[in-house]
Order: C-alpha cells, then structure tokens, then sequence
C-alpha cells in the first residue's frame, strides 16, 4: 500500500532505491548508498539494529 515496508528495508540498508543515481541515504555521517556490499554489511553490523515481526 503505502510502501512502509520499503521504506524500513531501505532504512535499514537491505534495499536500495529504484533510481540510486538521485536518490541519499546517510546514516552516522556515511553515505550509505555509495557502499559495496562488504563495507555495506559491516555499516550494518555496527550501526543498525533489527528486530523483525516474523522470524523465519
């Protein structure tokens, strides 16, 4: 509906923007959209916390 999923998954690093040429995403001071994926893992591990609804 409204794309509050997407946008949590995109908060949380696990999906990128459609058009990521335009598109910002900073967290702690780093511009996370410019990460590779490692680098993009390791942000995550230090800087982003999850507790999911539904563990599968």
């Amino acid at each position: 509906g409204a794309g509050k999923t997407t946008l949590l998954q995109i908060l949380g690093t696990l999906d990128k923007p459609s058009n990521t040429n335009e598109a910002k995403l900073n967290v702690s001071q780093q511009s996370v959209l410019q990460l590779k994926d490692k680098a993009l893992s390791k942000f995550r591990n230090e800087h982003i916390g999850f507790i999911f609804q539904f563990h599968q």
